[in-house]
């Protein structure tokens, strides 16, 4: 009961999904679960054996800053209206809402070893690629079947950022807040634990290469980024497994994509013959018109100094159409240089704690996690997903999961030494 309790929770936590109702963003179930998890975690005092100064009040203080700092910006603009137009309270309490989901990712990593012990590490793995797995199958239904699709957009607020898309209702996000690069992202991002999970035992090799196709192929019923992270999940598997194993990740997956390819005649969906049309476009962009090209000569800096030291709350891709869709490029515009510092220094804080410190103990799961955050940090380079609701609440588990795993099998080694 305790384990789909907390799978519950995870699914809740992850994905979030928000009803169409007058509340819109305010009746997300990730900044409510986020709340309510954090008064939890200062109420029953965690765990004081890991040393609480470790986890509260060191990683996040970056964060209270750029809340402090986001005040400056926002006098600015109620003096000059035009910086103002369009802010809402999500804009202005949205490092106080970070703080929350990260507060919120440490109890479930606690709650889960007092469930699981020492083997929560690999149960939390299991658990996002099983939420995500979940995600992916309502994606497909979504693709498939029209009067699903309708009851899912009917059912499920999303996001219109008033920006026309070629076939932009035709993309399948499942339960994800709106579709494109991000739920394509964070839904493959699980793959990479499947490596891992199958070394240490807890998925079978066949199953965990049936996972990583589907997951891989639903992906681009909202976006194609996700593909990416074939190449980090290639590497993993290459480490992890014996070589005859990667050699026959590799033959699976050309083998499904030859049959697949072969069969596309037989499809009768709109939505899947789009994804497919788009997937197919990755071959013939040109120079002038592909996606990277787009992105990186988009790239620019503020145009003027107020802008660049500040930024501008009320950012809008539509309006601002020099700039790149480049995460780094948008929060440089967003909150300015001094803003843009602050807003990534806790993820480089992440980075940094996990990469200092090395042990035998527990050198795969910093591997893993080294790979994780690096693969994540990669894919700001295509879209604003740094602190995105769906991505961190992932990235919070599997930061402060590792973490405590690290601390807890240090302290058990050294019980059992004495």
């Amino acid at each position: 009961m305790k384990s789909l309790f907390f799978f519950v929770l995870c699914f809740l936590y992850i994905l979030g999904p928000i009803l169409n109702t007058a509340l819109g963003t305010y009746g997300d179930p990730i900044l409510f679960i986020s709340f309510i998890l954090s008064i939890c975690l200062f109420i029953t005092k965690y765990d004081v054996n890991l040393m609480p100064s470790l986890f509260i009040g060191k990683y996040e203080k970056g964060l209270y800053l750029f809340q402090f700092y986001i005040f400056f910006p926002l006098i600015v603009a109620v003096i000059l209206p035009s910086y103002g137009e369009g802010i809402t309270l999500s804009d202005i309490v949205r490092p106080i809402r970070i703080i929350l989901t990260l507060y919120s990712g440490l109890f479930l990593s606690l709650f889960a070893y007092k469930i699981f012990g020492l083997t929560f590490f690999e149960k939390i793995l299991k658990v996002i690629l099983y939420v995500m797995i979940t995600n992916a199958i309502v994606m497909l239904f979504q693709s498939i079947s029209l009067p699903f699709r309708s009851f899912m957009e009917e059912s499920l607020y999303r996001i219109d950022d008033g920006v026309d898309r070629y076939g932009i209702e035709l993309r399948s996000s499942g339960l994800f807040l709106s579709g494109g690069a991000l739920p394509s992202v964070f839904q493959t991002l699980s793959i990479l634990f499947i490596p891992y999970l199958v070394k240490k035992k807890h998925l079978s090799f066949s199953f965990g290469i049936m996972i990583a196709i589907f997951l891989l192929l639903t992906s681009i019923l909202t976006g194609r980024t996700g593909l990416l992270t074939l190449l980090p999940f290639l590497y993993l598997s290459y480490i992890f497994l014996p070589r005859r194993f990667f050699c026959q990740i590799i033959l699976s997956i050309m083998a499904f994509l030859i049959i697949l390819f072969s069969y596309l005649s037989i499809i009768d969906s709109d939505a899947i013959i789009y994804a497919l049309e788009r997937l197919s476009w990755l071959g013939n962009e040109s120079s002038e018109s592909g996606t990277v090209v787009e992105i990186f000569g988009k790239l620019s800096l503020p145009h003027n100094v107020f802008i660049f030291l500040f930024g501008v709350l009320n950012f809008n891709n539509a309006i601002y159409t020099q700039v790149s869709d480049m995460g780094f490029n948008i929060n440089l515009w967003t909150y300015g240089i001094i803003g843009f510092i602050l807003f990534y220094s806790v993820f480089v804080k992440f980075l940094f704690i996990v990469y200092k410190k090395t042990s035998v103990l527990y050198k795969d799961e910093r591997f893993l996690v080294l790979l994780f955050l690096l693969t994540y940090l990669f894919f700001e380079f295509k879209e604003n997903m740094m602190y995105a609701r769906n991505g961190l609440s992932i990235l919070s588990l599997i930061f402060y999961s590792y973490l405590i795993y690290q601390k807890k099998v240090v302290m058990e080694n050294k019980c059992n030494v004495e």
